[in-house]
């Protein structure tokens, strides 16, 4: 029987920002020092050149437009790397308040709580992209062979059934790892044993609400760049770190911070109430 409401797991991000105003402060703050660090780096790699480039790469040339894209990607994937360190300051800050509200909850910190998600968040990925490149193999070969035409359709659609059946049951990684001070894959798998639908749907409804806070965070900062005429993807450190940049990013990494302690809230809320009596089968 699930112990855990999927709708109170899902609205609480909402509950730990109302009732925890210097927790967000510190998470905008940090928010803000991540998102101007990686307008800084796009500015400085030529990320934000390189998406201009593909954005007005000719669509007849498919082999140059590929380029363009590798290399944007990349240059992208690099400037993003401070968004990765706060999220995993402000899901290790989440976890805290949530599971230990009785002790030293800080809301920013850097120790082994810190180390531990890093170790959580890397775990679930590699085992995502690990199911997903089967999955690819899979349809490539499929594909390769002629196989009918439903079949690659049907290997995707389980590759997306894998994902998620991956991301709900190692949801509680972080959690686990938080609570019990150690990273246990097992642990965590077990313990949503036969609660996959209502953790689906508490991550789902978390996903949407988050997704609607960014696209109207969105908005909002397209309206504040396009009455300042900024450029969304500058082209020095200098177009980065200018008045106006440094303005959106105090409302930017605002909404962000809300929109990660919305999306990261519910594990915790989960873990709570399955912790006490999670199963002992692996499956």
């Amino acid at each position: 029987m699930t112990s855990f409401s999927p709708t109170d797991a899902a609205l609480e991000g909402f509950r730990i920002a109302r009732e925890n105003p210097r927790a967000v402060a510190a998470w905008w703050a940090v928010s803000f020092a991540g998102g101007v660090a990686m307008t800084a780096i796009m500015g400085g790699n030529g990320a934000g050149a390189a998406m201009n480039a593909l954005a007005a790469a000719n669509p007849s040339d498919p082999a140059a437009a590929l380029g363009l894209m590798q290399d944007a990607a990349v240059k992208l994937l690099t400037a993003m790397a401070p968004l990765i360190v706060v999220q995993i300051f402000i899901q290790a800050g989440v976890l805290r308040l949530i599971l230990k509200p009785q002790g030293r909850a800080a809301p920013l910190a850097l120790g082994g709580d810190e180390l531990r998600v890093l170790l959580a968040m890397l775990i679930t990925m590699v085992a995502a992209f690990g199911v997903v490149f089967i999955g690819t193999v899979i349809i490539g070969v499929l594909a390769a062979i002629g196989g009918a035409a439903l079949v690659p359709l049907l290997s995707f659609l389980l590759t997306i059934g894998a994902v998620l059946l991956v991301s709900v049951r190692l949801c509680l990684l972080a959690p686990f790892a938080i609570a019990e001070k150690r990273v246990n894959v097992l642990a965590a798998w077990r313990a949503t044993r036969g609660h996959f639908m209502p953790i689906l749907g508490a991550l789902a409804i978390a996903t949407i609400l988050s997704l609607v806070i960014s696209i109207l965070g969105g908005g909002i900062i397209g309206a504040i760049s396009t009455l300042l005429g900024l450029d969304p993807a500058p082209a020095s450190v200098a177009a980065a770190l200018s008045p106006g940049m440094i303005a959106v990013q105090v409302v930017q990494s605002l909404l962000q911070a809300l929109s990660v302690v919305v999306m990261l809230a519910p594990p915790a809320i989960i873990w709570r109430g399955l912790a006490p009596s999670r199963p002992a089968e692996v499956f």
